[in-house]
């Protein structure tokens, strides 16, 4: 449920149809379909074709010509219920990392920065 809210609203669909507001919406009566469908996708070790596959958009950034690459940025829409999926990977993962992880080598992790690392030695 912490996964599912986490979404935010007003995002494009992936390739798959399935938008934010439909989960956030719906949760209560999909939420055992989806729980169903995340232990099948961990127990087989097997991810759908759909969860695999991005749409990939190019954006104007809003100044310099439109048609020079350097005025655009690359982003990827991806399938929501894997964007769940992933969430609730990364939420478990993330305090086994943390334990076992040497304190030098946090350069990507909440609460930490190059200042940080610079006052332990």
């Amino acid at each position: 449920m912490k996964a599912v809210q986490r979404l935010k609203n007003g995002k494009a669909a992936g390739c798959d149809g399935i938008s934010p507001e439909l989960l956030t919406c719906a949760f209560g009566l999909i939420s055992s379909c989806l729980h169903e469908l995340f232990l099948r996708v961990w127990a087989s070790g097997h991810v759908l074709a759909e969860w695999r596959e991005g749409i990939i958009v190019s954006l104007y950034k809003g100044k310099g010509p439109r048609n020079q690459c350097s005025s655009c940025r690359v982003i990827s829409v991806l399938s929501v219920p894997a964007k769940v999926f992933a969430n609730i990977l990364l939420a478990r993962l993330e305090p086994l990392l943390a334990s076992h992880r040497r304190q030098h080598q946090s350069g990507f992790s909440r609460g930490r920065w190059t200042q940080s690392l610079l006052s332990d030695y």
